[in-house]
């Protein structure tokens, strides 16, 4: 706020009746006619968002890589919809694909349209400059808390805030390349001192057209403790999401096939609920030291997975996953937060998709017992706004708390996993 009112406040966008409007009233006016056209024909689309998420305990020390998220994201409507990149969209909140670390919704399309169409922002003019051989305006906005749908949300609890920020466009094309939000006067109930996101756009070819998209955003939240989260996003392979259907007739005037092919007999039906529990062992060495993220990790399962009184996997069978987390703190002593997850069951004749979260380790030595930390709980009702999650938990994957005294991670390390969805 202090930021808008150090400017000679512009009274743009007000509604005003005078005649012989400024040229930067007269800027605004034109940007915000085409922004708005755009973003009133915005098609539903669909991306792949690529996250890479890094942390520090204070701003003097550097940044570590946390791990990289690889979702898939939609804009239908005035709704965002998440999945994991390559499984299926999903309408229920973030907070149940990634509960840990810090992550905002709002990117596609939401934010843009909260600023310029569905909010009583207000608009200052900065200055303008040349980038990349163009002339390019920036103004500043705010939005108060009472007008915001920019929803704020930690373990601690949620409150909408006020945000502010700036944006460019350019001016012979008035295209929208660059969005900054800023939260302020956030409640000291919710444990974050700093929230801001960028965004940067571009033309991105969407079902025929050249539609202006985000193409990379940068998170960062800073903690009252001091401790803080740096997120990189990438956006890429946009694509028109619509349903498809498709109806095929067979064509009875067609000649039987002249040769008899024998029909193998069909794979035992593999059917494994969720709420399942799988025991496993670890089936190498784990270095926290020598390892990196999205690194391979195998385990075996150590006993046979039954569906009724019918065994359906047996033991042995592979369960193959990844390193997701790697944090090494040194206080009070030297241990490693390794994070892992494990996506299939290979039974020797075929690979079933598995999301399992961990119920238990061990015991080994050097393995760590946590106190289970509490999931904040969500509203049912679906509303139209952006969440930022901080340090939570996530589903389909667990951490492992190591002494680093210890040395590495020792084969036939056991896990319990809790199977969280059906199977196949």
């Amino acid at each position: 706020m202090a930021r808008l009112a150090s400017l000679l406040a512009i009274a743009l966008f007000a509604g005003s009746t005078a005649s012989g409007a400024s040229a930067p009233e007269e800027l605004l006016d034109r940007f915000l006619a085409n922004i708005q056209a755009d973003l009133a024909r915005l098609p539903n689309y669909v991306c792949r968002q690529t996250v890479e998420r890094f942390g520090r305990i204070s701003a003097q020390r550097p940044w570590e890589r946390i791990d990289r998220l690889k979702l898939e994201v939609a804009l239908v409507g005035d709704q965002e919809l998440y999945g994991i990149a390559g499984g299926p969209l999903q309408n229920r909140p973030l907070a149940e694909l990634v509960p840990r670390g810090a992550i905002a919704t709002g990117k596609l399309g939401l934010l843009a349209r909260h600023v310029f169409l569905g909010s009583r922002a207000r608009f200052a003019y900065r200055y303008a400059t040349e980038q990349d051989g163009r002339r390019v305006h920036e103004f500043d906005y705010e939005v108060a808390a009472e007008q915001s749908a920019y929803q704020l949300r930690t373990s601690r609890g949620e409150a909408a805030v006020a945000f502010q920020g700036s944006f460019r466009f350019d001016e012979e094309t008035n295209q929208l390349l660059r969005l900054e939000v800023i939260a302020y006067d956030i409640p000291d109930k919710l444990g974050v001192a700093e929230a801001n996101i960028d965004l940067e756009y571009g033309l991105v070819r969407v079902g025929g057209t050249d539609t202006v998209l985000p193409v990379t955003a940068t998170l960062t939240v800073v903690a009252l403790d001091g401790t803080e989260d740096l997120n990189r996003m990438r956006m890429e392979g946009c694509q028109q999401y619509h349903a498809l259907a498709e109806v095929r007739f067979e064509d009875k005037s067609a000649p039987p096939p002249e040769e008899f092919v024998e029909e193998k007999p069909p794979a035992a039906e593999v059917t494994l609920p969720r709420g399942a529990m799988i025991e496993v062992a670890l089936d190498h060495e784990l270095d926290p030291t020598a390892v990196s993220i999205d690194a391979p990790v195998r385990a075996r399962l150590v006993k046979p997975l039954f569906s009724g009184p019918r065994e359906v996997i047996p033991a042995g069978s592979l369960v193959l996953g990844r390193v997701t987390r790697l944090i090494s703190e040194a206080l009070p002593f030297p241990r490693y937060e390794l994070g892992l997850e494990f996506d299939t069951l290979d039974t020797g004749g075929q690979r079933l998709p598995l999301v399992a979260t961990m119920a238990d380790a061990g015991p080994a030595p050097g393995l760590l017992r946590q106190s289970k930390r509490l999931d904040p709980t969500f509203a049912r009702r679906r509303n139209v706004r952006m969440d930022i999650l901080v340090r939570e938990v996530r589903r389909g994957q667990d951490i492992l708390y190591w002494d680093a005294r210890r040395g590495p991670l020792r084969s036939g390390l056991r896990m319990k996993w809790r199977v969280e969805k059906d199977i196949p």
